[in-house]
């Protein structure tokens, strides 16, 4: 393979955060020299042609164009500058054609570029990414979630930080620990599969243990999990317990596009689809909060959602751009 070739391939998988700390150094050598800058135009021109049709949002563009212009004055040339710029345009192109999150990808250039400490991975909401660690342990993110950990990741320690829900495929190190930093619990594992879910809003956190073992600390308790066991902290009382089997099914659909709900009220359900769908709920009274659901949706499209909660309760709702407005049925008692 030419040495063309083989750095475009590094750069697609920088652009997926596939790539490992020594090909990233490779790569960004090779993205400061001169014999770069034509496969990067190359590179540039088709991806900008395969989505003419596609519009990036207005806040992503103001964002990309603040960081190019705070950098501008450490630029060597102009030539360098505007190579830059089609780089930095390119991430934010590519970012769509492979359906990850842009926000995730700018973020991942910024810390680089700037030499942070820590790398943040970000899934707004309506988004969801996946990153592979240095080490090679997977992480998915689900919407509305945040995944932070030290650029020396792996060296001595093998620790991330969770604001949200991650299902992590942890790869095995007997000398090393792998752990999951939430505001309220850790999660420490050697070599396993399980999902954190960690959001502030959320009344507990949620520990879901699919093959392996970890242990899972709060307030000082220790709970050591098996496979296909469930653990909660409820943020309220401060108690770390074990749920039922039920929960702990439910816990992982999220994964496969799959939306569960255990007598959960309409409140709570709103939540979740604020962070699915990245969608503002009004409720035009405070009795349609508290009616409860159960079941599970497979095909969670929000119009799907909306018709099963309009088919089994005595609720209309309406769509106008991203608000969903919930109302009573007419001449319908609870």
């Amino acid at each position: 393979m030419k040495d063309k070739e083989k750095n475009i391939l590094l750069y697609q998988k920088f652009l997926k955060g596939e790539i490992l700390p020594n090909q990233e150094i490779e790569l960004f050598k090779w993205l400061e020299s001169s014999e770069s800058q034509e496969s990067m135009r190359f590179f540039y021109k088709e991806k900008w042609d395969s989505i003419k049709e596609c519009n990036v949002p207005a806040e992503i563009q103001n964002r990309m164009l603040e960081f190019i212009n705070k950098h501008k004055q450490v630029e060597n040339s102009n030539t360098s500058f505007l190579f830059k710029c089609m780089r930095y345009a390119a991430i934010i192109i590519f970012s769509f054609i492979i359906g990850i999150s842009a926000e995730f990808i700018f973020n991942k250039l910024h810390n680089s570029s700037n030499n942070t400490k820590k790398v943040i991975i970000t899934a707004n909401k309506g988004q969801r990414a996946k990153v592979t660690l240095a080490d090679g342990t997977k992480v998915w993110l689900n919407s509305d979630s945040e995944l932070k950990y030290d650029n020396n990741y792996g060296t001595k320690e093998r620790n991330v930080w969770l604001k949200g829900e991650g299902y992590f495929e942890v790869t095995k190190d007997s000398e090393c620990s792998f752990t999951v930093i939430c505001k309220d619990i850790e999660v420490e594992a050697l070599g396993t599969i399980f999902n954190v879910k960690s959001y502030p809003k959320d009344k507990k956190t949620t520990v879901s243990l699919v093959q392996g073992k970890v242990k899972t600390t709060a307030n000082n308790k220790s709970i050591t999990m098996k496979s296909n066991e469930c653990v909660s902290y409820c943020k309220c009382s401060g108690r770390l317990y074990k749920e039922n089997l039920e929960y702990f099914n439910n816990s992982l659909m999220w994964k496969e596009n799959q939306l569960a709900f255990n007598s959960a009220k309409l409140k709570d359900m709103a939540i979740v689809f604020s962070r699915i769908y990245n969608i503002n709920v009004v409720f035009n009274s405070e009795d349609i909060k508290e009616i409860a659901f159960s079941g599970v949706i497979k095909n969670n499209s929000l119009e799907n959602v909306l018709e099963l909660i309009n088919i089994t309760s005595h609720i209309d709702y309406e769509i106008n751009k991203d608000t969903v407005y919930f109302t009573k049925k007419i001449n319908t008692n609870y």
